[in-house]
């Protein structure tokens, strides 16, 4: 079970229930909630794990959002972002990179966080449906894994337990 793999590899509660909900929102269909939850997972997983190593404070705040700067930052502090390339996305570390060119993760977590759906829509019919997002989903889940396994091994190595 997904919910029992994302607890034993970031061992965080408070990054692992985004995974989890978002892969049971996904098993029942649920595109829109599910593929959001998983880049939110991502994202909160990055910002808590900064914070945590520059000491923060739960008063603190996060810092910023999911953005190539804050890719490029995670990985100058060790984390493996690397892991957050899109299957085919060669030039993963020349758009990280760049200002005007986003990394995959951050151009795909922009437009369903603005509400840019335009690439999603059925050019048959002509209209959304979250069934449009499944195809994106699915590449979520496995970078999500990745992410998740290859980040609890970083966490333990820099936190310890």
């Amino acid at each position: 079970m997904a919910s029992q793999d994302y607890i034993k590899w970031l061992a965080a509660a408070e990054l692992h229930w985004f995974f989890i909900q978002a892969e049971l929102a996904l098993d029942r269909e649920l595109y829109l909630p599910g593929t959001i939850g998983l880049i939110n997972g991502i994202e909160a997983s990055i910002r808590f794990t900064l914070h945590k190593l520059e000491r923060g404070s739960l008063d603190d705040g996060l810092g910023a959002t999911l953005s190539n700067p804050l890719l490029r930052h995670a990985r100058d502090r060790g984390l493996p972002v690397d892991t957050l390339a899109f299957p085919g996305e060669q030039d993963f570390d020349a758009k990280l990179a760049n200002r005007d060119t986003y990394v995959e993760i951050v151009r795909v977590r922009h437009n369903l966080a603005h509400g840019n759906i335009v690439e999603y829509i059925n050019q048959e019919e002509g209209l959304f449906t979250p069934e449009c997002l499944r195809d994106t989903s699915v590449r979520l889940v496995a970078l999500s894994r990745s992410w998740a396994r290859a980040l609890g091994d970083y966490r333990r190595k820099r936190f310890g337990a």
